[in-house]
């Protein structure tokens, strides 16, 4: 299953409410460490930080 902006995957694809449920429950597990990803809270939270930066630029 996958979850895309657009909806556009197919059957189950929940759209940002599915991506947003994923990055939510989400745990790294072996595999995630494995592939050396970045875990999914630290990219939400680095996300809002530079929308919080561009917000103060353009205010």
């Amino acid at each position: 299953m996958s979850h895309t902006a657009n909806r556009e995957s197919g059957v189950g694809d929940h759209g940002d409410v599915g991506i947003k449920t994923f990055v939510d429950q989400h745990e790294c597990v072996q595999k995630c460490v494995a592939l050396n990803l970045e875990a999914l809270k630290t990219l939400e939270n680095e996300g809002h930080a530079e929308e919080e930066e561009e917000e103060e630029e353009s205010g």
